[in-house]
């Protein structure tokens, strides 16, 4: 199905998480300051459609929060892959209700190529964060990546949550026992302990 959105006058049109999953089809018109028009499309029917894929859901909640082990900052994340090529349009982290400071969001390589990185602003107090990239970052299919977000003192956590890979739309953990990552702050996270899901993830575009 289709979710229609008119009437905007003068404005730009800003995809957001509330979005995820729909089909979204656009029919806009040029205004000049001469008061000429054109219609952007031609035909004015033809749809943009946009699909957004994450890999938890905006319910999906840890089961323990304010995890600290004595105040250490870590660099806490998830290696992920796609069965199509796409951009990754965003990067999406869970905050717990203790954590403070300043949070950056990279995008890494398998074998620790910083590919993309983006400073979290405007943060609820708790909960799902999301900062859209400045540049959406391209990648290909069936390649693994590692998303990540740093932690200043606290964090969430959830045990065994990877025992079997967790699929959703093009996107997916792997199957390795190690999808959920920890490392010191600014490398690339390569350590695991139990299957853990530290709730680092992406919004990912496959068009």
């Amino acid at each position: 199905s289709w979710t229609n959105i008119s009437g905007a006058v003068n404005q730009s049109l800003t995809l957001d998480g509330s979005l995820l999953g729909k089909r979204i089809r656009v029919n806009a018109t040029y205004v000049d300051a001469l008061g000429g028009s054109e219609n952007i499309f031609s035909p004015a029917s033809i749809p943009i459609a946009v699909t957004l894929n994450t890999i938890f859901t905006p319910t999906t909640t840890p089961t323990d929060i304010n995890l600290t082990d004595g105040g250490s900052a870590y660099e806490l994340g998830l290696e992920f892959r796609s069965s199509t090529a796409g951009k990754i349009q965003a990067i999406r982290y869970w905050k717990t209700p203790l954590e403070t400071g300043t949070h950056v969001g990279k995008i890494w390589s398998s074998t620790g190529t910083l590919l993309a990185s983006v400073t979290f602003s405007n943060e609820s107090a708790s909960g799902w964060q999301e900062q859209a990239l400045t540049n959406p970052l391209s990648i290909a299919a069936n390649t693994t990546y590692v998303v990540s977000v740093n932690s200043n003192g606290y964090y969430a956590r959830t045990l065994n949550a990877f025992n079997t890979v967790v699929t959703n739309g093009n996107l997916s953990t792997i199957a390795d026992g190690s999808n959920g990552v920890a490392g010191p702050p600014n490398s690339l996270p390569t350590g695991s302990y139990l299957n853990s899901n530290y709730y680092r993830d992406i919004v990912f575009d496959p068009n």
